[in-house]
């Protein structure tokens, strides 16, 4: 039954394999590119877009679930857990597709001179980092809004687990912070390393944040369903 580990060594078990892959990364990168975070098609890159695949599809599921059960689901409820799925399976398909290494390139062949364009006049306003944060920006001001929502209705209704959404914010809000600091200059290979280290660490403990957040709701919809039989039973 799944309220049998309804308790953190969930987390912490997400926790620990988060951070055996940083230091998988640190004890074999000169040596292979197997565990090298900052490399794509490798086993880090797959473990992570697992981890959020898998918890962006058990917050849609549990809206199914929850409608299955119960009939309906309330409106704020609603609003949380669908654009948290929502946003988990994006940066999981994201991450397996590479997507935001080559949307320049994408853009460019769809819209080249919006491309040319747009990149010539952020770059005159001073902006030196990487392409990807600048065309994914109305995505990243809506996740902020929604992030500020989550917040809210969680510290309402999830008292005991808020801190769990806080946490993934704060880690993904960061990672964003990292990328833009660690790619708008050119750093020595040792500093350059720090920040995607950081950056890819902050990013697979803040899906382990929002995947263990989403686990407990399961569990806490499946006690309501043995509470329900339970009833029907008896009745």
């Amino acid at each position: 039954m799944i309220n049998k580990i309804n308790n953190y060594s969930f987390l912490l078990y997400w926790l620990l394999l988060d951070t055996a892959f940083v230091l998988l990364h640190l004890m074999t990168s000169h040596r292979t590119g197997l565990f090298h975070l900052d490399y794509e098609q490798n086993i880090p890159t797959i473990y992570q877009s697992a981890k959020l695949l898998a918890a962006g599809s058990l917050a849609i599921l549990y809206i199914w679930l929850k409608k299955k059960m119960v009939g309906k689901i309330r409106r704020a409820e609603l609003w949380f857990f669908a654009p948290l799925g929502a946003i988990l399976i994006f940066i999981g398909l994201d991450e397996l597709g590479q997507l935001h290494e080559n949307i320049y390139t994408y853009v460019l062949e769809i819209a080249p001179r919006f491309a040319i364009h747009s990149n010539e006049a952020v770059r005159h306003l001073g902006y030196s980092s990487t392409d990807w944060i600048i065309y994914y920006l109305p995505l990243i001001i809506l996740s902020v809004f929604y992030f500020i929502y989550a917040i809210s209705y969680t510290a309402k209704n999830y008292k005991d687990r808020v801190w769990l959404i806080i946490f993934m914010v704060i880690s993904f809000l960061m990672v964003l912070l990292l990328e833009y600091l660690g790619t708008r200059q050119e750093h020595p290979a040792h500093v350059y390393e720090r920040y995607f280290v950081f950056e890819e660490y902050l990013e697979m403990i803040g899906a382990t944040f929002g995947f263990t957040f989403i686990w407990f709701a399961f569990c806490d919809l499946e006690k309501k369903f043995d509470k329900l039989l339970v009833e029907r039973k008896s009745s």
